[in-house]
């Protein structure tokens, strides 16, 4: 959802310089850093997804409510767990394939939100190695799936953009 600054409360903002690149920590946030243009807010087990120059691989796993860049797309798992979610997002695979759609310097929701990534066949997701079902998927199409290219999606989604 995109919130105007003055509509911002006190919550934290993340901008795509507070998360490093492939590991997605978050470095320490300014407590006097407000955003000065709109801005997406984010929810506790949401994960973000930078579009800006997608090679630099910034996601991060949100644990609390926030704001955030418009330069990050913020992803609702659905039928994924987050921390899954996330790791398969910075796959160098998925970051690849991001990347090969960017106009501009920026990522394509259109793209990424229908790319068919792996879905685990396990009910322990979060135990697998993104990379090697990276690989499976694309071998065994019965475990891919497309994600949902806009807010309204149908039931076989496997995450909503926000």
């Amino acid at each position: 959802m995109k919130v105007e600054p003055e509509q911002s409360e006190q919550n934290p903002y993340i901008g795509l310089e507070h998360v490093t690149s492939w590991t997605g920590q978050l470095l320490m946030l300014n407590d006097q850093h407000e955003p000065e243009s709109l801005c997406n807010s984010f929810h506790a087990g949401t994960v973000l997804l930078g579009k800006l120059r997608p090679y630099l691989a910034k996601a991060f796993c949100a644990d609390f409510n926030g704001l955030c860049s418009t330069e990050f797309l913020v992803l609702k798992p659905v039928a994924y767990q987050q921390r899954y979610l996330f790791y398969l997002l910075l796959t160098n695979e998925v970051i690849s394939l991001i990347h090969s759609s960017t106009f501009g310097a920026r990522a394509n929701w259109g793209f990424v939100g229908a790319l068919h990534l792996p879905i685990p066949s396990t009910p322990r997701p979060t135990q697998l190695n993104p990379h090697s079902l990276v690989q499976t998927s694309k071998t065994n199409p019965k475990h891919t799936a497309a994600l949902c290219a806009s807010t309204q999606c149908s039931p076989a989604t496997r995450y909503n953009h926000q």
